[in-house]
């Protein structure tokens, strides 16, 4: 059964190869198909990832998209390599002039650059990073990345599946989803005075979220205090950066 398997992954991959079979009618498409490989490629967004996590060190929100990126990537990285270097499985006999293989990625099995190009489509959705863009085109951009990776002959069918599965259980934890029972103080930190003498968050995280549908950490802290009416919330005042450009100001009176 095995063997019918791996025969069928390894004729239908051939097969799919049009842009590296070189009696192929479809050969003029390569030079596309390699552009499409290269738009997924780590070569762009672990350097471009760092370059705006360095514009942006200064503002958390900012430069949080950027270090949840980054990180994603490079634990993307040391999985894959760890996999490759592991089974060893050959690319397909069709694959060549593969400039961007190194190391452990001339091995065939997992797709490194399926796998990434899934990560980056849950990322891009379930961020506001390419808001402007229309989810549909963000699929119908990566799902070309992965189809580039059979068109060009780099992989195997099965090494695409593999790396798509590994992503099929995406989980993440935010406050929502923190019970509002597990504690009976909560110190939020930092918030600011106005001058209208209100109290608001510091950051900008906290008044929004990171994804397109969370909800800032202020927000959430307060529905804590609605479903858990003895949840005492301790707000301090003031942080470092807030304190050195007079953060006191607002609360200043004549008489004081």
């Amino acid at each position: 059964m095995l063997k019918k398997i791996n025969y069928y992954d390894h004729e239908l991959s051939i097969r799919s190869a049009i842009c590296a079979r070189l009696d192929s009618p479809y050969l003029y498409l390569r030079k596309f198909a390699i552009l499409l490989e290269f738009s997924g490629s780590i070569y762009i967004w672990i350097p471009y990832s760092v370059i705006m996590i360095a514009l942006h060190y200064t503002t958390i929100h900012e430069a949080m998209q950027y270090i949840l990126l980054f990180t994603g990537f490079m634990f993307d990285i040391v999985i894959i390599g760890t996999t490759k270097f592991l089974i060893r499985r050959p690319r397909p006999v069709v694959n060549h002039n593969d400039v961007l293989a190194i190391g452990p990625d001339k091995f065939s099995f997992p797709s490194g650059r399926t796998s990434r190009a899934v990560f980056l489509l849950f990322y891009f959705i379930q961020t506001s990073f390419f808001k402007h863009l229309p989810s549909s085109f963000i699929i119908i951009w990566l799902s070309l990345v992965v189809a580039s990776r059979l068109l060009l002959g780099r992989h195997y069918i099965s090494d695409v599946i593999a790396a798509a599965k590994r992503h099929d259980n995406i989980s993440r934890l935010t406050l929502e989803d923190i019970d509002p029972f597990l504690c009976t103080h909560i110190n939020f930190a930092f918030g600011k005075a106005l001058e209208s003498l209100t109290i608001a968050p510091y950051e900008e995280d906290d008044l929004k979220g990171w994804t397109v549908n969370s909800k800032g950490m202020y927000e959430c802290i307060l529905q804590f205090k609605d479903v858990n009416p003895d949840l005492r919330v301790l707000f301090s005042i003031g942080a470092v950066k807030y304190l050195a450009a007079s953060a006191y100001e607002p609360l200043r009176t004549r008489k004081s």
